[in-house]
């Protein structure tokens, strides 16, 4: 019963149309961003050798464009590999569903 709950959602994703796909690209974008910028400044100020402050003001600095960036790049990704897949499962032949 496992196997097959698995196996409905992903035949759920692979229903998904380009808007839908585009919506969930943009909020795993934005997502991305918000978890990851804090880490990003850490990496960015170790590499250029100054000193780490973590006052959010600083931590979060260039989050919008950080956003702006995650959110077009997965909101263009997401849709892009949904009708790959679409063209690569319509080119296979059909499983027959054998008990």
């Amino acid at each position: 019963q496992i196997k097959m709950a698995a196996d409905d959602r992903q035949a759920r994703f692979q229903r998904m149309n380009a808007i839908e796909n585009t919506c969930v690209g943009v909020a795993t974008g934005a997502i991305d961003a918000t978890l990851t910028q804090w880490m990003i400044y850490c990496k960015n100020a170790t590499q250029q050798k100054i000193p780490i402050i973590f006052n959010p003001l600083i931590l979060y600095r260039g989050y919008i464009m950080s956003v702006i960036n995650s959110v077009v790049l997965t909101g263009v990704q997401f849709p892009l590999t949904g009708a790959t897949s679409r063209v690569i499962l319509y080119n296979q032949p059909k499983k027959k569903n054998i008990k």
